[in-house]
């Protein structure tokens, strides 16, 4: 009896660090994510602002589709940075600091070692598969971020109207 209870706290301690959900389709209609469960027939029917506040199924999704959502939802109302909680359960590297040019700091989690990276470089290369999954969200949220500031620079009038206060 004694080895079944080690056994099922065993399985429950390496079951909850893996991937458990993936995207599989977003309806452009009601900007509903259609999520599964993997090895299941099970899916489910989110919005953007659910499965964004939902942190359980944040955390078993793949670190590159949560970075997706970052990107995709970054300037969204919804989105608070003090409720997405930057722990790092698994991977090689987990955030240390940002810098002011976003450069980031980075943090080798077998030897300690400190690295920095810029947004650009963490995203387009495989480095986010090696983040948490909450960490690759908040990523693609600092990434979306930074795309839609420069994007507006670019369409916008040269005409501001100024004026003195004395």
């Amino acid at each position: 009896m004694r080895r079944l209870k080690n056994y099922i706290a065993q399985y429950k301690l390496l079951h909850n660090n893996y991937v458990h959900y993936r995207i599989v389709d977003f309806e452009n209609k009601n900007a509903n994510y259609k999520v599964q469960c993997i090895n299941t027939k099970v899916f489910l029917h989110f919005t953007a602002t659910e499965l964004m506040m939902d942190l359980y199924i944040l955390e078993r999704l793949h670190p590159i589709q949560s970075c997706y959502l970052g990107l995709k939802h970054a300037n969204d109302n919804f989105i608070d940075f003090n409720n997405i909680w930057l722990k790092s359960r698994y991977g090689k590297y987990k955030l240390q600091s940002q810098m002011r040019n976003l450069d980031i700091e980075v943090v080798k989690i077998r030897n300690n070692e400190a690295l920095f990276f810029s947004l650009e470089e963490i995203i387009q290369t495989a480095l986010i598969k090696n983040f948490d999954s909450i960490q690759a969200l908040y990523l693609g949220i600092m990434m979306g971020k930074k795309i839609n500031r420069i994007e507006p620079y670019n369409n916008r009038s040269t005409d501001f109207n100024l004026k003195l206060i004395k």
